[in-house]
């Protein structure tokens, strides 16, 4: 697939189902997507989705990285706080 997204970021908001978006991170990691990330930011989780590999949750990390992209998951998640 010539236009797959080689990389992926899902923030949930607080009205998304994580079960169905689960099943979305799925879907693009089997389209062609290398990774992917689900921020979930009212639990301070991320879930790392990787091709060949079940996902990975973290949980209250402050910020997340790959290949020099750093995202800083405190500011992000600064205004789902309040």
């Amino acid at each position: 697939m010539g236009d797959a997204r080689k990389f992926v970021i899902e923030l949930l908001s607080p009205i998304d189902r994580p079960r169905l978006t689960r099943a979305k991170m799925d879907e693009w990691i089997e389209n062609g997507a290398q990774l992917g990330w689900m921020i979930d930011c009212s639990n301070k989780t991320v879930a790392v989705y990787r091709v060949g590999w079940q996902p990975e949750e973290v949980v209250n990390a402050s910020s997340i990285a790959v290949a020099g992209f750093v995202l800083d998951l405190e500011a992000l998640c600064l205004p789902c706080r309040g």
